[in-house]
């Protein structure tokens, strides 16, 4: 699991071009009890931030101006993908178990970057990130062990990285203040797969640059570039 977690970590440094001297070897774990023991009885836990049911979840801590984390996979999870590595391929069988792995790991990547500019991201941040990252990272993955990704393929990433995103996505009816205001995870969702959606079949220059810049922004300059100022001007 180890191994895996950090060639993840690695392909989204790779995306993002960004570099963390953390290891996300040393934060990982299928083990409650290692949980427990990081979270015990401190006053200074300072959230757990995202829990994808009982299969993974990521808590953090700062102790001394020094963000601690531990990213939590469950058992089952770990063993599906040890025995379906997702990177010789990706398929119905490893697939919900990777976008869980991996957006876990994106939660932990995108808290220490933020971390070291003085930035707390919200859940609604953070799951907007993720989607993002998971799409990208499913393509890669996939588009590794074929000569070319077919509409099927693509299909395929859609409904599982967006599996409650069946429905129209109107923009000019969102409310951007409430959307943050009620981490709405669903229109996270909507907007990420709406942003995927265009940038996908693009060249890869123009598919890093504008994923690149997006991983910098902040809550409200994501959004807004998600829902007008990218189909502008992606370059």
């Amino acid at each position: 699991m180890h191994n895996l977690a950090k060639k993840i970590q690695t392909r989204i440094e790779s995306i993002y071009d960004t570099k963390l001297i953390k290891n996300i070897g040393n934060s990982i774990t299928n083990k409650t009890k290692h949980v427990g023991d990081f979270i015990g009885e401190d006053k200074k836990i300072k959230s757990i931030v995202y829990k994808n049911k009982e299969y993974g979840f990521t808590c953090c801590k700062v102790l001394e101006d020094k963000l601690e984390n531990i990213v939590f996979i469950s058992p089952e999870i770990t063993k599906n993908l040890k025995e379906n590595n997702p990177f010789k391929s990706l398929n119905e069988k490893n697939i919900l178990s990777f976008l869980i792995l991996a957006e876990e790991i994106d939660h932990w990547e995108y808290l220490n970057t933020k971390f070291e500019l003085q930035k707390t991201p919200n859940n609604f941040e953070l799951e907007l990130q993720a989607a993002v990252t998971k799409y990208w990272l499913s393509i890669r993955s996939m588009a590794e062990n074929k000569n070319e990704l077919t509409k099927k393929d693509i299909s395929f990433l859609m409904l599982n990285v967006f599996p409650q995103c069946d429905l129209n996505l109107d923009k000019n009816k969102i409310d951007v203040d409430d959307m943050i205001k009620r981490e709405d995870y669903l229109v996270a969702d909507l907007l990420a797969m709406d942003y995927c959606k265009y940038l996908t079949g693009k060249s890869i220059d123009s598919i890093l640059f504008s994923l690149r810049k997006f991983y910098r922004m902040d809550e409200k300059e994501k959004i807004n570039y998600v829902m007008k100022d990218f189909e502008n001007n992606p370059m």
